[in-house]
C-alpha cells in the first residue's frame, strides 16, 4: 500500500480521524475470508471510534467544513474478541472471498434477510473452515454477515446477523410476495 496522500492525511487528522495500519484487518480478511488484501490497496483505513474501524478511498476530498457526520465506510467491529465486518462491509467485499463464506439458495436468502437461522448442505460448507463468522452472498451477491455454528453434520446452521432495521418483514420474499 502506498503513502496516503497528504491533502487527505491532513482532513483526516483535522477531523480527528487519523490513518491507521491496515495490517491487522487484511491479516484478518485473508485468514478468515480468503479475500487477497491486494483488493483493498486504494483504502485508507481509519479509526471511525473506539469500536469501528472505517475505510475511505485514497482519492477522496474529505470536506472540513461542515463537519461530517461520518467518514468513509464502516468496516469492522475490533472491540469483540473475535473482529466482524460490517454488513455494508461484508456487502462490498464478499464477492471476493473464497473460503468461508455461504451462496444460498432463494429460500436461504429469505430467511437471511428475515433474521432467522437457516440450514446449510454439505457443498454449502465445503468452503468453510470452521464454525465462526461466514460471508453470506446470493448469486454473488454480498448480503451480510451470519455466524455458522459448526461444519459438522447437525451443526450446518447459520444464524443471521442481518441488520434488525433493514429486516423484512416475515410474509413477503426477496423475489416477490409469498404465496
Amino acid at each position: 500500500m502506498s503513502a496516503i496522500p497528504p491533502t487527505l492525511a491532513r482532513a483526516l487528522d483535522a477531523l480527528g480521524t487519523p490513518a491507521i495500519d491496515a495490517t491487522p484487518y487484511l491479516t484478518i480478511l485473508k485468514e478468515r475470508f480468503g479475500i487477497d488484501p491486494a483488493i483493498l490497496d486504494e483504502l485508507v483505513f481509519i479509526r471511525a471510534n473506539k469500536r469501528i474501524v472505517s475505510v475511505v478511498h485514497r482519492d477522496h476530498q474529505l470536506p472540513t467544513e461542515p463537519r461530517p457526520d461520518a467518514v468513509g465506510l464502516s468496516f469492522m467491529r475490533d472491540d469483540m474478541a473475535v473482529p466482524k465486518l460490517t454488513t455494508p462491509a461484508a456487502m462490498t467485499f464478499a464477492r471476493y472471498a473464497s473460503v468461508n463464506v455461504i451462496d444460498t439458495t432463494a429460500e436461504q436468502c429469505d430467511a437471511y434477510l428475515t433474521r432467522e437461522n437457516f440450514a446449510l448442505s454439505e457443498p454449502q460448507v465445503s468452503t468453510c473452515t470452521s464454525r465462526g463468522y461466514v460471508l453470506i452472498r446470493h448469486r454473488g451477491h454480498g448480503l451480510g454477515v451470519g455466524f455458522l455454528r459448526g461444519t459438522d453434520p447437525g451443526e450446518r446452521e447459520v444464524q443471521s446477523f442481518f441488520p434488525k432495521a433493514w429486516s423484512q418483514d416475515v410474509t413477503r420474499s426477496a423475489f416477490g410476495e409469498v404465496e
